[in-house]
């Protein structure tokens, strides 16, 4: 037997017996084409682990392309039986090859090539120069360079921080890529992955290696395959009995040699590779990779043990865990076997025979899996692995396992079929499990459970959604037979069922096999569909144990006894959700062919035929007949995500401010919002282009049967008058029930676009604190409100007539004097108009009283905050005018109001003239003068040089001023009074009101008063106080003449004169 341990390239080149030894395998083919040039880049890692013969693999390139041509000449002989196509290119190649070996670390780059090459040395692309010259000079065809162990290279950089010299590797990959004449070829070499090497450097150096490593392909040699079996065979050379065809399917069923799909070439392999077992054959390629070195470990094996035996001897799988146990006890890195070679060698410290040992020792190699995790190993598996080759009966072997299962050193796992090394506690796990599942089963609630932890998926209909541009599926959830049998379950399930577009009820603890249950699917709807397995899922055993282990699993004091207590509860729980999984798949997988779903009176039995799709297809094209195609599934779902709800809020603006306009003036935009407006309203033909205008269409122009149902269910319900407000619910229900079914996320587009297009007289109201209010603002966050809660909101819409609506024109054009051409609601237009116009009243315009009788009746109802028109224009307008709603006398009393309430400040200006004409002609006794020359007359009994006066207040000498130039005010009365109201009130007549009036006559008569009494108090005599004098008496005769009588003032007065003189 040839087998080497280890090679040097650069010492073993020449060496004829080295080569001879490379067997050549698909994998390592790629490492000779990598070092030829015949791959697709000329840049090459190979990764591999120790012993697979990536050094031997690239040696036999190099003698491919630069060996002795006898050497040359056998190795194709060998690889024309694997790769015919290498063999013919080799032979091909013409022309002297130039090798540059490099091996390990290399600080100097440059200066290590220089001296291969035999060239100058100097900075790597001076150097790299030169190579190139001397190749062209001496007509060399190509140039190999194969740098083995360069992980150590890399450890060296980073370890010595000295990442920039990474550079020198990619100045080195990108020459030799770009080389065509002579072709260059670098192939690196190394036993792990580059992050393995370089995962301690900085982030910058591991960011800069990326780059250079993208210079590179990367071959990776892991080869348990078929070419390693082969290998085997060839090592091995062994001769045994052939294996009949009954040996060949024992072997296939037991789960061996998947890879060999041909029966005689595997019949070959098997009768070569005496003496090792078919099992141990199977185990010791992967084993050997995985604790080892690869094939260097594997061929020394065969060395050591297979060729010092007897050539009679079988060499089993637990030939290979003597073997290996040294590597495996010392594999403690992460992923390593250590673990598994523990648990292994407790188990064995308590067997008692040889077999046991045996059957031991091949479950621990059986089980184990890349990274040490466990692999399922079924009781058949390893039966045969143990007796297959050997002269042990597998009954022997039957016993042997019941027998270590009993004494708990093998754990059979029955429900699943699986074997591993029992590696648990001393605690008697499996009476806790099944006394916590026994309590949990009669307490827990199975079907909470099982939607909490597996939940169902739901089933689609791909060409239903495919025809509809929707996606319709039917929701899934657990039940129990008790469910359906009681009246408040199933009605529950209806219930459900009536909100979904269908929904399949999962029975657990029933069978297909129930009448019972089949005659109470023919009452039920057929998209209320009662799935039942065709034999028992067994679902509430396993589910009771699962919830058991996660409760166990939460004792801290049951996991503090023993450290292997979780460890085995874990594992007891992964295999508890291995077989509740196997059991609901049964269950909820119709292509498995195990269930039955009843849909009404129909039984789709899938083991026959028929395919989930198409049974949900017909089910939802009888239910959802109605269903417009809309080509748009950001926005055909139920939620939108949260971009296309801006995306759609941009669309719904434009409807609303730019109907009319070109394609909504999105013509030739791309954005998400354009993509809603063609896929949603252009391609579905709502808005389109008719004898030159853009306008939205009517119901019945529209090609879609679906969507002209959609349309004038829309259509309706903005334009058909109704005693009562109708509900927005309502309307919502309708549209997304059978038989149209829209999805939510579309709704708000719908509507906005059947608002603007059919909205000539509504009234959207909002319930606000329990109160319906008038929607005063229409925007498209309020219309996305209404369709996700339609419950708040009522739309009334009022019968107008045409008369009425000529009518509700000129009323909008008496407050604001014309319409507005954008909004074709006459309601909303009225109410923006009488808004505006509100607005632009003085403040007290409509509280005010006496500016007329129109004014008086509409002030009360033109003052609320809460302004709904259809109320104002159909119920309280009629009700204080006493007219019909809308005819010829209400528009003109409402004409009428509106310039009485307009003409507020000329009401209190007249008032105010009123007032101070009195007071001042009141003073100067005699015949009745006008407003302007009674103050000029009064004004002039006071002294221009009084004291006294001057000393007044500032309203009073105000006052005094304001009447000495009354003659000369601009605007007469009007002016003179408005300086007045300045003066004594603080503001003009637009913020005048009734208690505003009574203010100024108070202010203005104390003012007078106070400059009349300073004049007396310094009288001289004169004439130019008799008028204030004589008024004075005036007002005391007056006052107290009423009081006493005229004769008894008469008398007292006369009295009070005699006395004085």
């Amino acid at each position: 037997m040839n087998v080497l341990r280890s090679i040097n390239i650069a010492d073993d080149r020449t060496r004829e017996d080295v080569i001879a030894a490379y067997r050549p395998t698909r994998k390592t083919l790629q490492v000779v084409r990598a070092v030829c040039g015949l791959e697709r880049s000329t840049a090459t890692h190979v990764v591999a682990p120790y012993g697979a013969g990536k050094s031997l693999a690239a040696l036999a390139g190099i003698t491919l392309i630069a060996g002795e041509p006898s050497t040359a000449r056998d190795l194709r002989a060998r690889i024309v039986l694997v790769d015919p196509d290498l063999a013919a290119a080799a032979a091909e190649a013409s022309g002297p090859t130039l090798v540059l070996l490099l091996h390990g670390a290399c600080p100097d780059l440059a200066a290590v090539l220089s001296e291969r090459a035999g060239v100058k040395s100097g900075p790597l692309d001076k150097v790299l120069t030169e190579i190139l010259r001397k190749a062209r000079q001496g007509s060399i065809a190509r140039i190999a360079i194969v740098w083995d162990e360069f992980g150590q290279h890399l450890e060296t950089l980073v370890r010595e921080g000295r990442p920039e010299d990474l550079l020198a590797v990619q100045d080195l990959a990108e020459w030799a890529v770009r080389r065509s004449e002579p072709r260059v070829t670098l192939t690196t070499l190394m036993h792990q992955g580059v992050y393995h090497y370089t995962r301690r450097a900085s982030e910058t150096t591991q960011s800069a290696w990326k780059k250079i490593e993208g210079r590179f392909d990367t071959l990776s040699l892991i080869d348990d395959g078929v070419d390693a079996l082969e290998m085997l065979a060839e090592a091995l050379n062994g001769c045994r009995s052939a294996p009949d065809a009954a040996a060949i399917g024992r072997a296939r069923a037991a789960g061996f040699f998947s890879d060999v799909t041909d029966d005689a070439r595997l019949a070959e392999i098997l009768v070569r590779t005496a003496p090792l077992t078919p099992a141990a054959l199977q185990v010791l390629p992967s084993l050997a990779a995985q604790v080892a070195q690869a094939e260097r470990t594997m061929f020394r094996f065969l060395a050591d043990v297979a060729a010092a035996d007897e050539p009679s001897t079988s060499l089993g799988v637990d030939a290979l865990y003597d073997f290996f146990a040294p590597a495996m006890r010392s594999d403690t890195g992460p992923g390593g076997t250590h673990r598994r070679f523990v648990e292994a060698e407790t188990a064995l410290s308590r067997t008692e025979t040889d077999l046991e040992r045996q059957v031991v020792k091949t479950a621990a190699l059986l089980q184990l899996g890349r990274s040490a995790e466990r692999l399922k190993l079924p009781r058949s598996r390893l039966v045969y692995a143990v007796a297959e080759g050997t002269d042990t009966p597998p009954d022997d072997i039957e016993v042997v396992i019941e027998a270590l299962v009993a004494r708990k050193l093998l754990l059979h796992r029955r429900r699943l079929d699986d074997i591993s090394i029992w590696h648990g506690a001393d605690i008697d796990l499996g009476q806790m499990v099944a006394e916590e599942a026994a309590r949990l089963a009669m307490d827990s609630d199975p079907v909470a459970a099982l939607e909490q932890m597996f939940a169902p998926d739901s089933y689609t209909a791909p060409p239903y959604n495919h025809a509809r541009g929707i996606t319709r599926f039917a929701q899934a959830r657990f039940v129990r037979a008790s469910d359906l049998t009681s009246a408040s379950g199933l009605e529950a399930l209806r219930k459900q069922a009536d909100a979904e577009d269908a929904l399949v009820a999962l029975v657990i603890d029933a069978t297909a096999d129930r009448p019972d249950l089949v005659e109470l699917a023919r009452a039920l709807p057929p998209h209320l569909i009662l799935a039942l397995p065709r034999r028992s899922a067994e679902v509430g055993s396993i589910l009771a144990e699962l919830l058991a282990l996660e409760v166990l699993l939460d004792r801290r004091e049951l996991l503090a006894t023993d450290p292997l207590v979780e460890r085995e509860l874990k594992e007891l729980k992964a295999e508890a959700e291995a077989a509740l999984r196997q059991s609901l798949e049964r269950l909820m997988n119709p292509d498995r062919g195990e269930v039955v779903w009843l849909s009404g009176p129909t039984l789709h039995s899938f083991a026959e035929g028929g395919t989930l799709g198409e049974i949900l297809s017909r089910l939802f094209e009888t239910r959802f007949p109605q269903t417009p195609k809309i080509a748009n599934e950001q926005v055909v779902r139920r939620k939108v995500s949260a971009v296309t709800r801006s995306a759609r809020k941009r669309c719904m603006l434009a409807i609303i401010e730019r109907t009319g306009i070109r394609a909504l003036g999105y013509g030739g935009a791309t954005s998400a919002d354009a993509s809603l407006y063609r896929t949603v309203l252009e391609r579905t033909g709502l808005y389109a282009s008719s004898d030159g205008a853009w306008r939205w269409r009517v119901p019945s122009e529209l090609g879609d049967l679906s969507m002209q149902h959609v349309w004038r269910e829309i259509e309706r319900f903005f334009v058909d008058p109704s005693d009562q407000p109708k509900s927005v619910e309502d309307l919502i229900d309708r549209l997304t029930a059978p038989p149209i079914g829209l999805r939510e996320g579309v709704l708000p587009l719908l509507l906005t676009a059947g608002m603007v297009a059919f909205g000539r007289a509504l009234a959207l109201r909002e319930v606000v604190d329990g109160r319906a209010r008038y929607v005063d603002d229409v925007q498209p966050s309020l219309i996305e409100k209404m369709c996700e809660e339609p419950k708040r909101f009522e739309l009334e819409v009022p019968a107008l007539t045409r008369s009425q609506s000529r009518n509700l024109e000129k009323m909008i054009r008496c407050l604001v004097g014309d319409l507005d051409p954008q909004e074709p609601d006459l309601l909303r237009g009225f109410y923006d108009a009488l808004l505006e116009w509100r607005g632009g009243l003085p403040p007290t315009a409509l509280s005010t009283r006496g500016l007329g009788e129109n004014a008086d009746l509409l002030q009360p109802l033109l003052r609320k905050k809460a302004f709904d028109p259809v109320d104002f224009l159909f119920r309280e307008l009629p009700r204080v005018l006493g007219e019909p709603a809308l005819n010829a006398a209400t528009i003109e009393g409402v004409a009428t109001a509106v310039r009485q309430i307009e003409s507020v400040s000329s009401a209190f200006a007249d008032r105010a003239v009123d007032v101070a004409a009195a007071i001042f002609c009141r003073r100067l006794r005699g015949s009745p003068r006008s407003l302007l020359d009674a103050a000029s007359k009064w004004a002039a009994c006071v002294p221009l040089a009084d004291e006294a006066v001057r000393a007044l207040d500032h309203e009073a000498r105000g006052v005094l001023a304001r009447a000495r130039t009354a003659v000369n005010v601009p605007r007469g009365e009007r002016g003179f009074v408005t300086q007045l109201s300045g003066i004594l009130c603080g503001e003009g007549f637009e913020a005048w009101d009734d208690r505003t009036a009574d203010i100024f006559r108070d202010r203005l008569e104390k003012a007078v008063v106070r400059i009349e009494d300073a004049v007396l108090e310094h009288a001289d005599g004169s004439d130019a106080f008799e008028p204030f004098l004589r008024n004075k008496l005036a007002t005391i005769f007056d006052v107290y003449g009423a009081k006493i009588g005229n004769a008894r003032l008469i008398k007292y007065l006369d009295e009070i004169y005699k006395g004085a003189s």
